[in-house]
């Protein structure tokens, strides 16, 4: 996903010393899909600056209900983080990957609930930490715990269901601020009331790496994918857990078939390994050094694999990353040949610019549920 920023020099108000920092401001467009990878920011960079001079970015008054990644792969230099006014419903650990060097993460005013316990886990810089406004049920001091020998400046639970404190060092003289002890026994405070939210929590995060582990190990495997080149182990819990189909064909194979194998050697193994792993981990994203024109075809075979499988999640992310590359120049030709051999139209192709005919065809599907030709869809992954 590509977002449209203005480049500026800011003067941020937590900082110290009221100098200004090169700073990239969001305009556009909004962010809904959970993993949602953003792989370029356009605007017009300020005279002999780059994206490696931008220190902080802003997500201001927009609707971004899930946390972006990719932001420190763009911006290598990034130190700040603000996504306030936007609606922003959870933050996780993994949002955080790539972002380790930050010193500063505002997210005000959203509508976060809950903050894993594990969330700060490899932040090794952050020192101003602000979560004012949001909808916090409970708190831990096991939060801050990865934190502490950062040398907190600023940490801002202000106006939550379960906190209401504010902390900040000696740098700036507030009224209302209490001592970081005194928060820290503030978050525990109600611990003792949220044990069951808590347990709840700490069993999704312990579900989450079993999984993750599972994947990357195949312990105790009791299926296996075959593709063109490689087998991976499974496990049919899981798979049938995210897909009917794969519970349909679990079903069938031990009825009649008695065998622990599922042919699939007519996909290319790289699809097959980025379509399972999103089973286990809910992961999906692009290899960033792969050509656009691969990445295309990578992304239609995927589609393709998740429409089969009636894995909708995954479908919708990569519906959006189809409709996003096929803007891109450099891919509209091929894109064009793909969808109109693949998807059932009426339109007279040579009436519409590239890019927009293509859109069209996959709203038009969306809108209308219109089937795909399945001859030609293999015709065309083959």
């Amino acid at each position: 996903m590509e977002l449209t920023g203005k480049f500026k020099n800011c003067i941020h108000k937590w900082n110290k010393f009221e100098c200004p920092y090169y700073t990239c401001i969001i305009l556009s467009p909004s962010i809904a899909t959970p993993y949602t990878f953003i792989k370029k920011i356009n605007g017009h960079h300020l005279e002999a600056k780059s994206d490696k001079d931008v220190i902080a970015v802003i997500f201001k008054n927009l609707s971004v209900t899930s946390f972006p990644k990719g932001l420190g792969t763009i911006f290598q230099n990034l130190k700040i983080v603000q996504i306030s006014d936007c609606g922003l419903k959870s933050i996780t650990q993994r949002d955080l990957d790539g972002l380790t060097n930050i010193e500063t993460l505002f997210c005000d005013r959203n509508k976060i609930t809950v903050l894993p316990h594990n969330l700060f886990r490899d932040m090794n810089k952050l020192t101003h930490i602000s979560f004012y406004k949001n909808h916090l049920n409970s708190t831990s001091s096991e939060l801050l715990m990865p934190v502490l020998k950062n040398g907190l400046k600023l940490v801002d639970f202000r106006y939550n269901r379960s906190i209401n404190a504010f902390y900040q060092d000696s740098t700036l003289k507030v009224n209302y601020k209490v001592p970081l002890t005194k928060l820290i026994a503030l978050m525990d405070e109600k611990k003792k009331y949220n044990k069951t939210s808590q347990t709840i929590r700490q069993r999704k995060d312990l579900n989450t790496e079993v999984l993750n582990q599972f994947w990357t190990t195949g312990l105790f495997s009791d299926i296996t994918i075959i593709s063109d080149t490689e087998k991976f182990k499974a496990h049919k819990i899981v798979l049938a857990m995210q897909s009917s189909v794969f519970t349909s064909i679990f079903e069938d194979i031990e009825k009649y078939q008695k065998l622990n194998e599922i042919q699939m050697k007519e996909i290319n193994s790289d699809v097959v390994k980025i379509f399972l792993k999103f089973l286990y981990t809910g992961e999906f994203q692009e290899e960033e050094e792969a050509e656009k024109r691969i990445k295309f075809s990578t992304n239609l075979k995927i589609y393709h694999l998740a429409c089969n499988y009636h894995v909708s999640f995954l479908k919708d992310i990569v519906e959006e990353m189809i409709i996003e590359n096929l803007k891109d120049d450099d891919i509209k030709n091929e894109a064009l040949n793909i969808c109109e051999s693949t998807f059932v139209t009426t339109t007279t192709m040579s009436d519409v610019s590239l890019p927009q005919a293509m859109i069209a065809l996959i709203n038009d599907r969306r809108n209308s549920n219109m089937p795909l030709k399945k001859r030609k869809i293999n015709q065309t992954l083959d």
